[in-house]
């Protein structure tokens, strides 16, 4: 780690302040202060790269002097790690609520800061190099897909190290393409540039990280968060965007809803980034078939093997036309039992949509639009690749309003999957 990184401890315990300056100043340009005013006025002269700041301290304590930092336009951007003694978690909850990057607990254990503070400022160095790497989407200015990509494999490879879950959002405007036709392109530029201001401002901790994630579709990643905490950070998104009002040109306002899917995971080093992915657009898409303006958690139960042992069978005894059981067995490393349990569902849930997808019209088009989404990724999960393909096709005609186009080729999808549930049915039959 490059020594041009510098750090502020701020402790008014003097042992505490050399046992950090001690292991972490080979690695780091290290400032000290005792006090709240003295590291107010180090802060802003030397705008170091991440402060580390003691709670209990006499006259400012660490609460104080953190609202000080942020009330400052010029240390308002400047990463905090509360230093503490307290145990409480009711204590640790205040800190992360005000937005401390992190907590660091004493007595201090030499490996565990020393990896902490280098994730930190891995971090800092990777948004400082944003601009010069293009990772920025120009309309919204905030994070592209290729950044989101990025920091996603940053944080699955430190929770696989650490052990801590972590919970992704995916983030869909509700009928946009219909705003659009309303309001204009430019209008519907607006409303995704708010939305990523929205997005930026709910955020309160400096590891959070929001991007475009394409179109309308925006990502949000919460490293060392569970089902519970994503959840509250994805109704908090919703209601925040759902009260916006967004401005129009004859001086009226409009407003939008978002339709909002989370996934939260502890990763293993077998664990894919792309099932994480997948498990989030399917609970993207029950957000939306349940009436849009919803918040939707994957269940893992849907994952779990039900049914008999599968230990003493192979990917190759998988032998259903129209699967690549290999492709489809890897998306979840392997594990057979998870792998069949996605057979079942996609047995017990697709005769639905397929239901849902007879009699497209011009006025269901844009609703017929999110179920062949749907059926395209309930195929991606299983290894049906041509279908996949050709479910793709008719959300992209679909959201063209080429209703021409999907009435020629919807039949005959319906037709070859009901082929495959058959094939699939007397599979798991035989299996069974």
């Amino acid at each position: 780690m490059s020594k041009e990184n510098t750090l502020l401890i701020v402790d008014d315990d003097i042992t505490s302040l050399t046992a950090l300056s001690g292991m972490l100043h080979t690695e780091y340009v290290i400032h000290e202060a005792s006090d709240g005013k003295t590291a107010v006025k180090i802060a802003g002269e030397y705008l170091p790269d991440l402060i580390l700041l003691d709670i209990m301290m006499p006259d400012m304590d660490g609460y104080q002097l953190f609202s000080e930092l942020r009330n400052s336009e010029r240390t308002a951007h400047i990463p905090i790690i509360f230093i503490t003694g307290l145990s409480s978690e009711k204590d640790e909850q205040k800190g992360l609520e005000m937005g401390a990057a992190d907590y660091i607990h004493k007595p201090f254990v030499d490996k565990i800061v020393k990896l902490r503070i280098r994730h930190h400022i891995q971090i800092i160095n990777q948004l400082r190099a944003v601009e010069s790497l293009s990772m920025i989407d120009p309309l919204t200015k905030i994070p592209n897909r290729r950044n989101f990509d990025s920091r996603m494999e940053t944080e699955w490879e430190r929770a696989v190290r650490e052990k801590f879950p972590v919970s992704f959002l995916l983030i869909d405007v509700d009928y946009f393409k219909k705003y659009n036709d309303i309001y204009g392109h430019q209008q519907g530029d607006k409303v995704l540039c708010l939305i990523a201001q929205i997005l930026t401002r709910t955020l309160k901790r400096q590891t959070d990280f929001t991007a475009r994630w394409g179109g309308e579709e925006f990502a949000v990643l919460l490293p060392n968060t569970d089902s519970k905490g994503g959840t509250e950070i994805g109704e908090r998104i919703r209601k925040n965007i759902e009260a916006a009002e967004i401005p129009l040109d004859d001086g009226s306002f409009t407003k939008v809803t978002v339709s909002i899917g989370i996934h939260t995971h502890s990763p293993k080093p077998s664990c894919s980034v792309g099932e994480f992915f997948s498990k989030t657009d399917e609970a993207l898409y029950n957000a939306k078939a349940a009436g849009r303006n919803k918040v939707c958690i994957y269940s893992e139960e849907a994952g779990k093997m039900c049914g008999n042992d599968v230990t003493d069978i192979d990917v190759s005894d998988i032998n259903i036309p129209g699967i690549d059981a290999e492709a489809g067995a890897s998306l979840y490393s392997d594990e057979l039992d998870i792998y069949i349990a996605a057979i079942k569902s996609f047995s017990a849930n697709i005769p639905k949509t397929l239901g849902k997808m007879r009699n497209v019209s011009g006025e269901t088009l844009n609703q017929y639009n999110i179920i062949v989404h749907g059926l395209k990724s309930s195929c991606a999960s299983i290894g049906a690749e041509d279908l996949r393909e050709r479910a793709f096709d008719l959300e992209m005609k679909s959201r063209a309003g080429d209703l021409e186009g999907v009435s020629a080729l919807n039949e005959g999808l319906i037709k070859d999957t009901e082929e495959l549930l058959t094939g699939i049915d007397e599979w798991l039959e035989r299996f069974n």
